[in-house]
């Protein structure tokens, strides 16, 4: 068995700042920004707001509203007719509806798993199946991640302890052992680690 390198907790906590782009503004377009995120968290009017404003240095208001408006971007929300967008209302009074009445026809179809789990990667890698399955609310990802393992750097962060089970048992041990992997991206760069985070 290959020796997986190992990570720490403070290298896990920069990167996924890193890769949210938390840790300092990037330059990216709002939809930029969405696009590498996957999707913003939205469950209130102004948190895509919040989330993209933290993110984007040049970030405005209307550039959000705009996309929404022209639909650069699709809500899963509410309307822009409600008034809430940017605004502070009661989501009990906040209307909601379907992408594809937002859209006006039917969703496109959707992207292969893989590159959902690729773009997930890129966004907050390292990640453990788990960690995939929890976002994307999708389970048995675990033979999809093993199509993808020969495309991805594979890691073992040093706050799961590898604890093999007391009877000597190849395949439990084994199974042990890949339970602690974290997944990343080929590509993607590691933190400053010495860096301070807000």
């Amino acid at each position: 068995m290959t020796a997986v390198p190992v990570v720490s907790r403070r290298v896990l906590n920069r990167t996924l700042l890193e890769r949210q782009p938390l840790i300092t503004r990037t330059s990216r377009s709002a939809l930029e920004v969405v696009r590498h995120l996957v999707a913003m968290q939205g469950q209130e009017p102004n948190w895509p707001y919040v989330g993209l404003w933290t993110r984007s240095a040049g970030f405005r208001h209307e550039d959000l509203t705009s996309l929404l408006n022209e639909r650069g971007v699709l809500p899963v929300v509410h309307a822009p007719s409600v008034g809430a967008w940017g605004g502070w209302g009661s989501p009990a009074g906040i209307s909601v509806t379907l992408a594809e009445a937002w859209i006006g026809g039917p969703i496109p179809a959707s992207p292969p798993i893989e590159l959902m789990i690729h773009r997930y990667l890129a966004a907050f890698g390292p990640a453990g199946v788990m960690d995939i399955q929890a976002w994307s609310g999708l389970t048995r990802l675990r033979t999809v991640i093993d199509t993808l393992r020969p495309r991805l750097r594979i890691l073992r962060d040093e706050i799961s302890p590898f604890r093999p089970p007391s009877a000597v048992d190849t395949a439990a041990v084994l199974e042990e052992a890949e339970r602690l992997h974290a997944f990343v991206v080929p590509d993607a760069t590691g933190p400053d680690i010495e860096l301070s985070s807000p």
